[in-house]
């Protein structure tokens, strides 16, 4: 007893003072809170207009609930994810005590993220503004314009089989290779501003980012066309029904990564 009587002591003094950490709450049911809060975030600080807003889809925050109610969260301080512990109502800290706070809407929805720093918040990603669906497209995108390029390959040639058989072979084998050129415009881009540094955001124009940006206008207009070649592709002759079908998934695949692209104002979206 009179080892416990110091504890009981700062426990009077703490409840006293409102310090008294909150009683635990089920496992099942801060899991449940941990859940509601996960997903992705996108800082507020980013740029809402232009090209520029790619930069904020290719950096989101995500938040990443634990089974036990608690949260991994990136942080500037250490490389690897932080363990946040929740502490109260939409509210979590980590050991360095640094805390994040999550702010909800009038029907009870969480819409976004504060850190302590006050620098910034972070919205979440919802609907068409979650970069995953951007990434989505594009592995589609990536995929089809692979096995388009294959079956150019396998067919040995294009092999239309008649006006219009030949005319949407063209269109699709056009829209392949103008994806994988946009893709290595990208990575002339990112090689680039590796080797430049800030200079590469301050000293523009940059002949490698124009390059890039002029193919992802080509790609919204290859999306268009590809879309409209559909329409061959159902009405040439000789062609069978899974090569039909490649075309017009080919065609959605564009139709949709081509007006991600459009979204995230990288395609006609002026000057960065």
């Amino acid at each position: 007893l009179p080892l416990l009587l110091p504890d009981l002591i700062l426990d009077e003094i703490a409840i006293d003072a409102g310090l008294l950490p909150l009683d635990q709450e089920p496992i099942p049911a801060a899991a449940e809170q941990a859940a509601d809060v996960a997903g992705s975030y996108l800082t507020n600080r980013r740029p809402f207009f232009g090209r520029a807003q790619i930069f904020g889809a290719l950096s989101p925050l995500v938040v990443t609930a634990l089974p036990d109610g608690a949260l991994l969260i990136p942080t500037n301080k250490i490389p690897a994810p932080s363990r946040f512990e929740r502490i109260g109502p939409d509210l979590w800290q980590n050991a360095l005590g640094d805390r994040v706070a999550f702010v909800r809407d009038t029907e009870g929805r969480v819409f976004r993220m504060a850190d302590g720093t006050g620098a910034q918040t972070h919205d979440r990603a919802t609907g068409l503004s979650n970069p995953i669906w951007l990434y989505a497209a594009f592995g589609s995108a990536g995929l089809f314009s692979l096995t388009t390029l294959m079956g150019f390959i396998w067919r040995r040639g294009l092999k239309g089989g008649s006006r219009l058989g030949t005319a949407a072979s063209v269109v699709a084998l056009g829209a392949a290779v103008g994806f994988w050129a946009f893709v290595a415009s990208g990575v002339s881009a990112v090689l680039a501003a590796i080797r430049l540094g800030s200079e590469f955001i301050f000293d523009q124009p940059q002949a490698t980012l124009e390059t890039f940006f002029v193919f992802a206008d080509g790609m919204l207009v290859a999306a268009a066309i590809l879309g409209l070649s559909s329409v061959l592709a159902w009405r040439a002759e000789h062609w069978g029904l899974f090569r039909r079908l490649h075309h017009s998934a080919l065609a959605i695949a564009f139709v949709v990564f081509g007006g991600l692209l459009l979204f995230w104002g990288l395609a006609f979206g002026g000057p960065i």
